[in-house]
């Protein structure tokens, strides 16, 4: 994280004509969940930030730079988000966000960038929108910058597997609400949604099908049976070949 967070805090300090950095203030706008469910609560977070900043501070490039940042609780949510970015710029204490990182809540927060001329830096963004091309002013979340890996990416690697071995049939079992500390509500519905996406798109597949298993009351073990059986498995005769 430390040479974005570097590059991004040289682009915030503009020099004067003599080339050398204005004395002033970087305000940081920090809008994560204060909860430590989440994975990027602010227990969670704060240690990384504190040590990418020691480290590009301790490079003496930003030696005339004070940095500054105000924490807004989003939730994780898609309401409370906005409502702390809004109140962060309405107040003058925005340079820079930091955040948010589930993805319901990023996406309001990220379309004012274009308005506010400001830029955004996220560890979320996990949805295949938020990795197409945001340099050009019209597109959805300009002036976002995402650090991480996106759905479409693991998909793409996990259908590459699948190419590679020949693989040709697929039962894909999910949770939609499964892992929801990593982005938020519904995290395995939005990458459920790439996944299958990703399938139609990249895969050399003859035979699958997606199943949510909350929408049985069957043990796990007797679903797996139902569900999969010797459909999606090899049967024991097969095994002892092997």
């Amino acid at each position: 994280m430390a040479p974005t967070l570097l590059f991004l805090l040289l682009l915030l300090a503009p020099p004067n004509f003599c080339g050398q950095f204005l004395s002033r203030f970087i305000n940081i706008a920090l809008l994560i969940p204060k909860d430590d469910f989440y994975l990027s609560s602010y227990n969670k977070v704060v240690p990384g930030i504190d040590s990418a900043i020691a480290t590009v501070v301790n490079r003496t490039l930003l030696h005339r730079l004070s940095l500054v940042f105000r924490f807004s609780n989003t939730r994780c949510s898609n309401i409370y988000a906005p409502v702390g970015a809004i109140e962060s710029y309405k107040e003058g204490f925005a340079d820079v966000f930091f955040g948010p990182s589930c993805d319901y809540a990023l996406a309001p927060v990220a379309r004012f960038m274009k308005f506010w001329d400001m830029p955004l830096m996220t560890g979320g963004g996990l949805v295949h929108n938020f990795s197409k091309n945001k340099t050009n002013l019209s597109a959805e979340f300009y002036g976002t910058i995402r650090t991480g890996l996106t759905f479409r990416g693991i998909s793409k690697a996990a259908i590459s597997v699948l190419n590679k071995f020949n693989w040709k049939k697929l039962l894909f079992l999910y949770e939609p609400d499964g892992h929801s500390q990593v982005t938020g509500p519904s995290t395995c519905r939005l990458f459920g949604n790439t996944f299958i996406d990703a399938i139609r798109t990249f895969a050399k597949l003859v035979d699958w099908r997606a199943f949510d298993f909350t929408l049985t009351n069957l043990p796990y073990n007797e679903m797996l049976e139902k569900e999969i059986g010797y459909d999606y498995a090899s049967s024991p005769k097969t095994e002892a070949k092997i």
